[in-house]
This record gives structure tokens, C-alpha cells and sequence, in this order.
């Protein structure tokens, strides 16, 4: 189990520009990793309304489970390995023990009617750099598949630099862009309207 401090810059690109700065930074098919992320919130999203986003991360056979909450200009985000029957027991609405937990209750004032709302499958390819990381994702939740450039970096002004900075190579400028989970929300919110 760790905490850490995430800073980092995004913007949504089309395709075409997804396939720009993957041959502009070389990457081929091989070099991306599939990653699945189930989110979990209650039935009002209370943890929404809160800012905070609940994840498993299942990545070449390994499953971690994250809370991310605003600090800052920043993420805090507390992580946990799941065993097969903890990651099980979460699918059950079974919150495992540990310092998500603790995390989560300050939150909820229940984890009764907590489950998994939607599940988003991303395609990273993704590079380090002195500053950082630069991470290109393609992800699939619902009907919808979208393309983004995501740097992560010691600060959000270093972040937002290096972003502006790459998209200006390929002719372009960033497009504010919600998180992930914001995006799954929000389609899972349209498809509940449709």
C-alpha cells in the first residue's frame, strides 16, 4: 500500500493525431500495455459529489485498487493490492481492509449499496522522460472509444508545458479534457437518458 501525489496534464486528440505522436515518439503496436479499470461509487455517487474516484486497475494479471481525492493543484491517490478473492469480494460490494477502507469511510457515511458502475478498458503506450511520463491512451467504455496525451510530471505547470509543448509538434493545441472517470460518468449518465 503506498500514497503518492499525481500531477499531470491532458487533452482528448482525434485519432489521427493519436497516430501522429505515436509515430513521433516511435512507439509500435507491441510497446502498449491493456489495461482494465472498474469504478466503483454507491448508487447516489457520493463519491463523485465528493471529487474522489474509486478504481480497481487489473494490468498483466495484477489488480490494484486506488482512491484518487483532490490535494492541492494535485491527486493524492492511496493504492492497495488485491488477492483474486479481495478483488472477488469488491465485484460482491466487500470493501477489503486497509488504508483504502479508512480512506473511503471518511468519505461515504456507508459502503452498503457501493459497486461497480462501469468498467473502461485502455490501451497505454507510454514513455519516461526526465521530467516525467508521457502516456498515450486509447479507451473503450460503453459505445465510445476516445484517444488522449496525458503527462505526468513534478508539478501541474511542468505538465501543462510539456503537453502544450508535443501538441505544437503535431499542429495542434490542447483540448480541455475531464478524467476518465468524468468521461465514464458522463456516458453512463447519457445511456441511463437515452
Amino acid at each position: 500500500m503506498a500514497t503518492e501525489m499525481e500531477y499531470e496534464a491532458k487533452s482528448l486528440v482525434t485519432e489521427a493525431q493519436f497516430k501522429k505522436l505515436l509515430t513521433h515518439f516511435q512507439f509500435s503496436s507491441e510497446n502498449g500495455s491493456k489495461q482494465r479499470n472498474n469504478y466503483y461509487d454507491t448508487n447516489d455517487f457520493l463519491l463523485k459529489e465528493s471529487r474522489a474516484a474509486l478504481r480497481t486497475r487489473v494490468k498483466a494479471g495484477k489488480c490494484v485498487l486506488t482512491l484518487k481525492q483532490p490535494s492541492g493543484d494535485g491527486l493524492l491517490e492511496t493504492h492497495q493490492a488485491l488477492t483474486k478473492t479481495e478483488e472477488k469480494a469488491l465485484e460482491g460490494g466487500v470493501l477489503p481492509e486497509g488504508e483504502v477502507k479508512e480512506a473511503v469511510l471518511l468519505l461515504l457515511p456507508s459502503l452498503s449499496d457501493l459497486h461497480r458502475f462501469g468498467t473502461l478498458t485502455t490501451i497505454r503506450y507510454q514513455k519516461a522522460t526526465r521530467n516525467g511520463f508521457i502516456c498515450l491512451d486509447q479507451s473503450t467504455y460503453l459505445d465510445t472509444v476516445d484517444f488522449e496525451l496525458e503527462v505526468e510530471s513534478s508539478t501541474v505547470h511542468e505538465a501543462t508545458a510539456m503537453l502544450r509543448s508535443i501538441l505544437t509538434t503535431i499542429g495542434t493545441r490542447p483540448v480541455e479534457t475531464k478524467s476518465k472517470i468524468a468521461r465514464l460518468y458522463h456516458r453512463a449518465r447519457a445511456e441511463t437518458l437515452e
